[in-house]
């Protein structure tokens, strides 16, 4: 038999036959693991590309931008903070806008978060570009009195939850509280759209408003009811008996909201925009001016899920304007004094560096360095 290559290496690896394979079995496992990190990453990144559709700015009362977009977009918790509802009109008489939507987010029905809004969610905002909202059943909730107890329920909360049409239900806020005084109907079941949305559930801003204005008339009630009580002991009279029937406290209607019960918590905005465009002329002009009331936090989603620079290219920014003979870059440095400018000819701040660094020693924790 004649000796080649191929002989050679079949009876190393038979001579080692339990290392080839461990060898095998291993590179095998590894490129199932970087195969399935890949998918996952583009995943990830296809999610955060769906769900701020097609806003331009995001407006909250968050710590900063992008927590502002993970808890208004994704959900990720619900706002601590909010915006009065004279500071959204401000905002609507002063810009020229497509939409400002207005929305709530704090409530939930069985985990999943509920987004309380306006019927313009379901007409004017798109959750991905050219990619309009579909009802698998039913339809959106109603403008005026009709709708005002309306639900409609994301694709992926529907199935978790076995929400149907005409059900009834009463949504929960924080830890457990359900506003058991308040029955919502499902009216719509919406198509899975691949976004954050799909898991959330949409009522209208003004049943929120309504549903913690009575919560609100609780506290103050039971506020004054053990002011009563102390003030009678420190007299050293009999408190009286409460007479309160909460079980049949009539609702509050519209009439009874006050500027404190008309909270937001985000406003979707978009620019008026010329037909086949979507970068405004004017967007960063408005979003700066936006940005210099310090009582509000604003962001571009595009921005913060890194999708900005895309969304300009598909725009036709290479197709629009001719290519530029100078390229200005701006950033801020924390090396130089507040006032001061530098200037620098060519690439700068511009590189991506990485460290190894080894540690030597016993390894140990931290609760029991003696060990």
């Amino acid at each position: 038999m004649a000796m080649t290559d191929w002989t050679i290496i079949r009876r190393s690896m038979r001579a080692r036959l339990f290392s080839t394979v461990t060898t095998a079995l291993t590179v095998g496992v590894a490129v199932a693991l970087l195969f399935t990190l890949l998918v996952m990453r583009d995943s990830g990144r296809r999610a955060f590309s769906r769900g701020s559709g097609n806003m331009h700015m995001l407006v909250s009362a968050d710590a900063s931008p992008m927590v502002s977009v993970l808890n208004s977009v994704y959900y990720a918790n619900p706002p601590r903070r909010f915006i009065p509802w004279a500071k959204y009109q401000e905002i609507t008489k002063k810009f020229p806008l497509e939409f400002a939507i207005p929305t709530q987010i704090g409530d939930s029905y069985k985990g999943q978060p509920v987004m309380a809004t306006s019927p313009d969610l379901f007409t004017k905002f798109e959750p991905t570009p050219k990619e309009p909202w579909k009802f698998a059943q039913g339809v959106t909730m109603r403008g005026g009195d009709d709708g005002l107890w309306d639900l409609v329920v994301g694709g992926q909360a529907a199935r978790t939850t076995g929400l149907k049409i005409g059900d009834k239900l009463s949504l929960t806020h924080d830890a457990g509280h359900v506003h058991k005084q308040f029955t919502f109907t499902v009216v719509g079941i919406l198509e899975l759209t691949g976004s954050a949305h799909d898991r959330a559930l949409f009522c209208r801003i003004e049943a929120s408003w309504l549903m913690h204005a009575f919560d609100r008339h609780e506290v103050e009630e039971a506020k004054e009811a053990a002011k009563a009580k102390a003030e009678a002991i420190a007299k050293g009279e009999t408190p009286k008996a409460e007479e309160h029937d909460h079980a049949n406290e009539p609702l509050p209607t519209m009439a009874d909201l006050t500027d404190e019960d008309r909270k937001i918590t985000g406003v979707y905005l978009r620019l008026i925009t010329r037909e086949g465009s979507d970068a405004p002329a004017n967007l960063q002009q408005i979003y700066s001016m936006l940005r210099s009331d310090p009582s509000i936090q604003v962001a571009q989603p595009a921005e913060e899920i890194v999708h900005g620079a895309i969304a300009m290219v598909k725009d036709g920014l290479y197709t629009r304007f001719p290519k530029p003979d100078y390229v200005l870059g701006i950033h801020v440095a924390n090396t130089m004094p507040a006032g001061q400018i530098g200037v620098v000819a060519g690439p700068a701040s511009a590189a991506s560096d990485s460290v190894d660094i080894t540690f030597f020693g016993r390894g140990g924790h931290g609760a029991m360095p003696n060990r």
